[in-house]
């Protein structure tokens, strides 16, 4: 059975530090609403292998061509305008 949301935000409340901020506990509800999430889709069978991934990426990159890769990938130099150059 699930608990309820304010059972368990005052289970994450009861397990922080005493220094914890409100940010850290507002962090720490998200990060749990999101698993939450995960695990409902996971139960719904909303999810996408690995190797169906693989395949779908794959074909992505064929679809956008090669020209179209070297310039999502910020370079076609293979540095970054933003690196620093290399020391010896």
């Amino acid at each position: 059975m699930a608990i309820s949301d304010k059972a368990a935000a005052q289970n994450i409340l009861d397990n922080m530090p005493d220094d914890a901020s409100l940010d850290d506990l507002m962090y720490a509800m998200y990060v749990r609403k999101k698993i939450e999430r995960g695990l409902r889709d996971i139960e719904a069978g909303n999810t996408v292998s690995h190797t169906d991934m693989k395949r779908d990426i794959a074909a992505w990159r064929e679809s956008i061509g090669p020209m179209q890769q070297v310039a999502n990938s910020g370079t076609s130099s293979g540095t970054s305008p933003n690196s620093r150059p290399a020391t010896p």
